[in-house]
């Protein structure tokens, strides 16, 4: 219950009206009363409208309450999972610690495999490019507006996130999410019309974008938050990797391009059906009192219960926020950006063959997903509460690898190792920065702020790789695809932007983040 990472149950104030929750005894048919001190779920009635008054009472407490799994106290404190009454509607409540709960772990399975089916999506379209090109007739230019309307699509859905869960709740919400993937694989594999395919990919944005939001909030309250985190989105680096391999594969063996996205659609199928069955307990209900859950215990710590939840207006203006989505617009961007156009410039520029250009893709996105896995660990064991440091640790090598592969454009080999290496500490910048937001953002401004820099963020994965398409086809020799000699520029250029940002960042702020004060 120490955990920073959780939302916790224990400190509701009392209220007046709680009732003590009947309990079986396990040798005897009786039902006893349970002590109140212990379970008694509460709202201060001079703290409160009348309305919240009476929004909060126990159903229902069920599991077994003699376990004595030594890490599980929030189980064994609260007996959960439990059901408790939220405006005349059961909300279920259950553990956040994925050591002690097998419903959580495959809920964590679930969310990877969203991941995994993310990063496949992300991915295609920069293995595939060649095709696509010769099958529409257009330039590099053009076709990366597909890029620029799935930024569209992810941005909908990050400032539609939070009022999205209030009316469906987190379980409906990714299905639909999952559900706008599913159709936009459809749509690549009927080959429409490239119109068409442009409104294909504000769908996509919108599921992926949905789902990013949604699982970000979700993993990020849990306990072992960094540690999960890191292999969450290890899942979609491994779906990078795995993806141009695939595609490249399965298109010598006689397939179709639009084919593979017909593989991508029985993925997100699967996804699709686990998140029906695993997250059927998420409902709004159980969004809107977790939510209040935490406002109320922020108000009795300082002793204000006077706050709103944000606005958009506020939320937009607020300099933390717009911090955060700047410092992810730039690394998301940059790491989207080197995934899809390094095999671009392999091929253009330094004449690699097309299967030796996927493999050394794969080896970036091999090196960012193991930094992700890797990485987690190390922040959640060395950094737990100064991730900060951590992250001006990893932005620091970051610049560092994309000088090297600047200096060392005449040299293949070294590239390839620099590049892997600005993979690695890519890794864990984005649930890095998710989990120091997080900790430090009160509930009125997480709520709303979270999904708003996770869209504003990632929105750089749709514009800097737009931004180096058209660098690539108006700049360098004049041929096709000439301008991506200012490849390694504008990596170097991106990255060190968004570490100065950091660094400068945590030298102004060092007191404020390092103790988790409310931003």
């Amino acid at each position: 219950m120490s955990s920073s990472n959780n939302i916790e149950l224990s400190t509701f104030p009392e209220h007046p009206m709680s009732q003590t929750v009947d309990q079986r005894d396990d040798n005897s048919d009786n039902f006893e009363m349970s002590s109140t001190e212990d379970y008694q779920i509460s709202i201060q009635q001079s703290e409160m409208s009348p309305n919240k008054q009476h929004r909060f009472s126990d159903l229902e407490r069920t599991g077994d309450q003699s376990s004595s799994h030594e890490d599980d106290d929030l189980d064994q404190e609260f007996n959960l999972p439990r059901t408790v009454d939220y405006m005349g509607h059961p909300v279920v409540l259950e553990s956040t610690n994925v050591t002690v709960s097998w419903k959580l772990k495959l809920q964590s399975i679930t969310c990877f495999q969203f991941l995994l089916v993310v990063g496949f999506m992300d991915q295609t379209i920069g293995s595939i490019m060649h095709y696509m090109l010769d099958y529409y007739q257009v330039d590099r230019s053009q076709l990366s507006l597909l890029f620029l309307l799935q930024l569209l699509g992810y941005v909908t859905a990050s400032f539609a996130n939070e009022p999205l869960q209030k009316r469906l709740g987190l379980g409906n919400l990714t299905n639909f999410a999952m559900f706008c993937v599913m159709v936009t694989c459809l749509g690549f594999y009927w080959k429409f019309p490239l119109t068409l395919m442009f409104f294909f990919s504000i769908c996509s944005g919108f599921g992926i974008g949905t789902v990013d939001c949604c699982l970000n909030v979700f993993v990020g309250n849990l306990k072992y938050a960094n540690q999960l985190l890191g292999v969450m989105h290890a899942f979609y680096g491994l779906g990078c990797l795995v993806s141009p391999l695939l595609s490249i594969h399965l298109i010598e063996l006689g397939w179709d391009w639009n084919q593979y996205y017909l593989l991508l659609f029985c993925f997100a199928t699967t996804a699709f059906t686990c998140s029906v069955i695993m997250f059927r307990n998420e409902t709004k209900w159980k969004y809107l009192y977790m939510i209040e859950h935490k406002h109320l215990k922020e108000q009795e710590a300082d002793g204000d219960i006077s706050q709103e939840p944000a606005s958009t207006t506020e939320l937009l203006r607020n300099k933390y926020i717009l911090f955060f989505a700047l410092t992810l617009f730039l690394y998301l961007g940059s790491e989207l950006c080197a995934g899809i156009w390094f095999f671009n410039y392999l091929i253009t520029i330094k004449k690699v063959v097309e299967r030796s250009a996927s493999y050394i893709t794969s080896s970036y996105w091999a090196s960012l997903t193991v930094g992700r896995f890797v990485l987690g660990f190390v922040t959640g064991h060395f950094f737990e509460n100064n991730e900060v440091r951590a992250m001006v640790l990893y932005t620091g090598l970051i610049s560092g690898g994309c000088a090297g592969f600047w200096m060392f454009e005449n040299y293949t080999s070294l590239q390839v190792f620099f590049i892997d290496i600005v993979g690695f500490f890519v890794g864990p910048v984005f649930a890095t920065s998710m989990v120091i937001a997080i900790k430090c953002f009160p509930a009125r401004i997480g709520s709303g702020g979270i999904p708003v820099i996770c869209g504003l963020g990632a929105a750089g994965g749709a514009v800097v790789p737009w931004v180096m398409g058209n660098i690539a086809e108006k700049l360098g020799d004049g041929t096709s695809g000439g301008g991506l000699v200012y490849f390694p520029n504008m990596m170097f250029t991106t990255f060190t932007g968004a570490f100065g940002l950091w660094f400068g960042f945590y030298l102004l702020n060092r007191k404020k983040l390092e103790n988790y004060e409310k931003l």
